[in-house]
């Protein structure tokens, strides 16, 4: 009687424990590139809020903006060390953010901050940022995609209103990924 030892793998078992490798991977890949996402989001997010910070307390004693740009925060060391690259601000998306003073209330009595090259979830969510602290704000208007938005009076005036929820933010944004952008004023 003959007899038979097996000293190796099937080629049908090779390709299934490939393909289950294989699966495994795909997986975790798309696990990682969710976690990153969501990364960049939450710093997208964090940055505007920073600068608005930062920018606020270095200019809150002058009373005015006059001269503001993204430079001069770089050299007054006033901006946040993440949105820095050489001489200019990018934020997460690694689009260059654009700063410059305003006239809400009077001759750079406020300043901008535009944020071009965002997807349409990350628009939605900076769109809805709640800027609002016991009653107050510093925000004056926001613009997504050309349509501005700004704080009711109390005449009863109509218009584009504040503050806007996740819904009404998204049905401004672009479904083309970087064609949004997202200016903030504030005074």
């Amino acid at each position: 009687m003959l007899e038979f030892e097996q000293k190796g793998r099937t080629m049908i078992e090779v390709i299934a424990v490939l393909g289950i490798i294989s699966m495994v991977a795909v997986g975790l890949l798309s696990i990682i590139n969710n976690v990153y996402s969501r990364y960049k989001n939450y710093s997208t997010i964090n940055q505007i809020q920073e600068l608005q910070k930062l920018i606020s307390n270095r200019y809150a004693y002058k009373g005015n903006y006059k001269g503001i740009s993204a430079q001069s925060l770089i050299e007054d060391n006033a901006a946040p060390k993440s949105m820095i690259i050489g001489k200019k601000l990018y934020h997460a998306m690694r689009s260059e953010v654009t700063v410059a003073s305003a006239d809400y209330g009077g001759e750079d009595r406020s300043y901008t901050i535009l944020f071009p090259g965002l997807s349409r979830k990350m628009c939605s969510e900076l769109g809805a940022i709640v800027w609002t602290v016991s009653d107050s704000t510093e925000l004056v208007a926001v613009t997504i995609n050309s349509k501005k938005y700004v704080w009711p009076d109390k005449k009863g005036t109509t218009g584009n209103f504040l503050p806007l929820d996740l819904m009404s933010a998204n049905k401004l944004c672009n479904a083309n990924e970087g064609e949004n952008k997202i200016l903030w004023e504030f005074q």
